[in-house]
């Protein structure tokens, strides 16, 4: 397991993102059925990881920034923000298939 691959997180269903688990998973060495078993395992910590993603992002109002100036600064946030949900995702599937391997050996 030492690929880098993206993480499916923009426009994405979660049914697309189980089958790109999946996929991932049989390609980094693991049988359906422990593919499958990472995906359903995954799916539990998914739905709370990315509600995060859809929280609203707000600047102080002491940086005292014009309505101009915050427009263009909160999609590159989020952007960043939604990147961080993603490595946290990879981290946790990897660290979910690993342990399917531990098990298998």
């Amino acid at each position: 397991m030492g690929e880098v691959v993206e993480f499916p997180v923009h426009d994405r269903t979660l049914q697309q993102t189980e089958s790109w688990v999946v996929k991932t998973c049989m390609k980094e060495g693991l049988t359906r059925e422990m593919a499958l078993e990472v995906a359903a395992e995954y799916k539990l910590i998914h739905e709370s990881l990315f509600d995060m993603e859809k929280s609203k992002l707000s600047i102080p109002p002491e940086a005292a920034l014009s309505d101009q100036q915050v427009a263009a600064i909160i999609p590159a946030v989020r952007n960043l923000y939604v990147g961080q949900l993603a490595r946290a995702a990879h981290i946790i599937i990897g660290l979910l298939a690993r342990e399917k391997l531990k098990l298998r050996s």
